[in-house]
């Protein structure tokens, strides 16, 4: 019989630890309610700001949960938000709904933002969430909230327009929205998790991201790189990826497909 896994995050699989502990990759966790996020951008990224800075105009001071761990495809431990206020109504008499945060000081040191409250109580919720597809028509993708897709290779304004190749509901509304620092390359087939540094605007650098091989929101075997294959059809092309004459189907998906990959 397989040990039963952990709840806390010195439980996760090991990349998911490295990313959340990363300053620039934009994946968060909140140990007070154990969620993990996908950070919502606008302009630049200060993670020490998430949870315990000032909020501010260029930061969401949230994230687009996810379900499942991006490398390893399980379920994730589930969100104790409405647990925490319950917790706080029966044992310290404060009414607080869950979006709300309470007077901390007539808490425990560490109680609100910490994994000791729920651990040491031993509470548990898991929940599968409801998995849809979306019919997204072929050569069309939906995204909104800004008006720059027109560099091919990508800085940090860019979002693909193609279909990308694995899509569910959940996974639909975050490629949708270019706040959220999810990633997805047509020309190599790649997902990944946005990687930023923490002192300059998201739009000054190109995409950087950690690569991840299951669906955050469903779980899903996301499909194989081609990043190999990618540069060895460029090179047979006579080209390299640095190319400013490099072909337009190598900045899509379009290569791929023809060749039925």
């Amino acid at each position: 019989m397989s040990r039963k896994r952990g709840k806390r995050l010195q439980d996760q699989h090991e990349a998911l630890q490295a990313a959340v502990l990363d300053p620039e990759v934009c994946l968060v966790y909140d140990p007070g309610i154990r969620t993990y996020g996908v950070c919502v951008v606008n302009q630049a990224i200060w993670r020490e700001f998430y949870y315990y800075g000032p909020g501010n105009i260029f930061f969401h001071r949230r994230g687009a949960q996810i379900d499942y761990c991006p490398w390893s495809g399980r379920l994730l431990p589930g969100d104790l938000r409405y647990a925490r206020a319950r917790t706080l109504r029966d044992e310290f008499g404060i009414n607080c709904a869950h979006w709300e945060t309470p007077d901390t000081t007539v808490l425990p040191d560490g109680f609100y933002r910490s994994e000791e409250w729920w651990a040491t109580r031993g509470i548990d919720r898991r929940r599968r969430p409801k998995i849809r597809r979306p019919h997204v028509p072929e050569g069309y993708y939906k995204v909104w909230y800004h008006d720059f897709l027109d560099d091919p290779k990508g800085t940090g304004k860019y979002r693909s327009r193609e279909k990308p190749a694995h899509l569910c509901r959940n996974l639909s509304d975050a490629m949708e929205d270019i706040r959220v620092m999810i990633c997805y390359i047509p020309w190599t087939r790649e997902y990944g998790i946005r990687r930023l540094a923490v002192d300059r605007l998201k739009d000054e650098h190109p995409v950087r991201m950690v690569k991840i091989d299951f669906c955050p929101w469903c779980g899903e075997k996301l499909p194989d790189s081609l990043k190999q294959e990618w540069q060895r059809q460029i090179a047979i092309a006579g080209h390299s990826p640095n190319d400013e004459d490099l072909p337009g189907k190598f900045l899509t998906d379009t290569w791929w497909k023809e060749a039925g990959l």
